[in-house]
């Protein structure tokens, strides 16, 4: 009898070793969003207020333009999003 149990502890702790890995691999699976604000005629904006608003939970990341106009959020849940950019003389955009 106890062998019998032995194996089958042995199966299980196997499984659970195996599957760990796996589930620690998706709970860290993070991505980015990044681009580039220009107006209509393909100009960038610099100091542009770039706001990004996860839907669905409390989750909000800000960013200011450069000279270049780039923004860029890293190390985002995976998710749904709402951009959010504004600056002076120009309607805000989301």
């Amino acid at each position: 009898m106890f062998a019998r149990y032995s194996r089958v502890s042995s199966v299980s702790t196997m499984l659970v070793s195996l599957l760990l890995p796996t589930l620690a691999w998706a709970q860290s699976i993070r991505s980015s969003i990044s681009g580039v604000v220009t107006d209509q005629s393909g100009a960038v904006v610099a100091n542009a207020n770039c706001t990004l608003r996860a839907v669905g939970i409390e989750s909000v990341a800000k960013f200011t333009t450069g000279s270049s106009g780039l923004y860029r959020f890293e190390n985002l849940q995976l998710g749904t999003y709402d951009l959010e950019v504004s600056a002076q003389g120009f309607q805000t955009y989301i």
